[in-house]
């Protein structure tokens, strides 16, 4: 089906954040007041349709360029 921008659509997006742990509650509510805003603004959509979830991902399960996150801060924290 077509969207039909000239009306509201009410499409369930579920948007997924993965972040390292340690974020505060507040700092995950005003993401995703940012977040809902931004869908409610682009899309059309009503915001009760819309669903974030957040994933706290521990450094130690986080890998970057085929290392483990928490192993490259080890590094840098002993290179200073």
């Amino acid at each position: 089906t077509k969207l039909n921008s000239t009306r509201k659509e009410n499409y369930m997006p579920v948007i997924n954040i993965s972040m390292f742990e340690a974020r505060s509650d507040e700092a995950k509510q005003k993401i995703a007041k940012d977040v809902t805003d931004s869908l409610v603004k682009n899309t059309g959509v009503d915001p009760n349709y819309i669903y974030i979830i957040f994933e706290d991902v521990a450094t130690k399960n986080w890998a970057i360029a085929g290392e483990l996150y928490a192993e490259t801060v080890k590094k840098q924290g002993s290179s200073t």
